[in-house]
């Protein structure tokens, strides 16, 4: 977006962001931030310039139901809005899969391996193909909990996987371990119909 001529284009010039960041992202930070800071006038102040009904009792509250009761209605009906919209407009996985596999994996992209992960197949005789994006210590300092995107394949615990790390290659797999899924979860994911 570009606020000089109040039109939407293609290519950003210099100090622009981008039209999600603009009208979504920045506005869900300034009231986090607000929110956060809760000093009265501008939290009210806030409020009344998004529309958002907020009473005496509801500002008097703790920061995190306050927050959640503000979003809330800015977002209106749980967020469904929001939600639609990006069920909409973001492709899904298997149509961003061709975009993913080619930014990440270094192979040929004709091998069966890659195709198998453009294609997103998740039978049983699919290689198992885990983008981990960031590694997570354990408390204790045992050991790293993983977080990453399965690409193809399933994977279940018990596995046996090998582990290549940023230094791997085919010529030397001396970044590389064996490692035995021991848990797996889905990370704070939610199940969204759309009749």
């Amino acid at each position: 977006f570009n606020p000089e001529t109040r039109r939407f284009q293609r290519q950003a010039s210099h100090g622009q962001s981008r039209a999600f960041v603009e009208f979504v992202l920045t506005p869900v930070y300034k009231i986090y931030s607000t929110v956060l800071s809760n000093t009265g006038k501008p939290l009210q102040a806030l409020c009344e310039r998004l529309g958002i009904r907020v009473s005496g009792t509801e500002l008097a509250q703790d920061v995190a139901p306050l927050l959640r009761t503000i979003l809330s209605r800015y977002f209106s009906q749980s967020a469904a809005a929001l939600t639609e919209m990006l069920v909409t407009h973001l492709p899904s996985p298997v149509e961003a899969a061709r975009a993913r596999v080619e930014r990440w994996y270094s192979g040929p992209l004709n091998s069966p391996l890659a195709q198998s992960m453009i294609a997103c197949d998740s039978s049983p005789d699919a290689p198992v193909m885990v983008h981990v994006m960031k590694l997570f210590p354990r408390p204790d300092g045992s050991r790293f909990d993983a977080f990453g995107r399965v690409y193809s394949g399933s994977l279940k615990v018990g596995d046996q996987v090998r582990v290549l790390g940023e230094g791997y290659t085919l010529e030397d797999d001396e970044d590389m371990r064996v490692a035995t899924v021991s848990r797996i979860w889905v990370f704070e994911t939610r199940f969204h119909r759309v009749v």
